[in-house]
């Protein structure tokens, strides 16, 4: 299944859960994953002050396992770039991702930055189902 697609059928059915079933006891909110690589997290926020609407919230952050650097090499975390294609590489990656984030924003997305991790968050808040296209824009970067 397309992941667009996929990531709609996952939205369609977290909707149709009662909001009680989804938030732990004493809580407010329910977080439910929608999508998930090594940079990229997509969550959906419920909360029960709103159980009709959602947030969609996309966290980015730098991978904490190894990265794939191209001929069975790769660069992990700790790990000193030893070349300028190993470092050229990885600003590619987070330059992708960093575009990824600037068309989410361009699609009406606000932006928050969190802690010593530089954890980057874009979210929107929405009535009912998002238009299919949003589910298209949330697709992250192939690496």
């Amino acid at each position: 299944m397309e992941l667009s697609k996929q990531l709609v059928a996952t939205y369609r059915e977290i909707m149709t859960q009662s909001i009680e079933s989804q938030v732990p006891d004493g809580g407010t909110e329910a977080f439910s994953m929608l999508h998930e690589t090594g940079w990229v997290k997509i969550f959906l926020v419920r909360r029960v002050s709103s159980p009709e609407g959602a947030t969609m919230e996309v966290e980015f952050s730098l991978p904490e396992f190894c990265l794939p650097m191209g001929d069975d090499t790769k660069l992990c975390k700790g790990h000193e770039v030893k070349s300028s294609s190993e470092a050229k590489q990885l600003i590619q990656y987070i330059i992708k991702h960093l575009r990824y984030l600037e068309e989410l924003i361009d699609s009406g997305f606000k932006m928050e930055m969190f802690g010593g991790e530089s954890i980057w968050t874009v979210s929107k808040s929405f009535l009912g189902l998002p238009d299919e296209d949003l589910f298209r824009k949330l697709i992250p970067p192939n690496l």
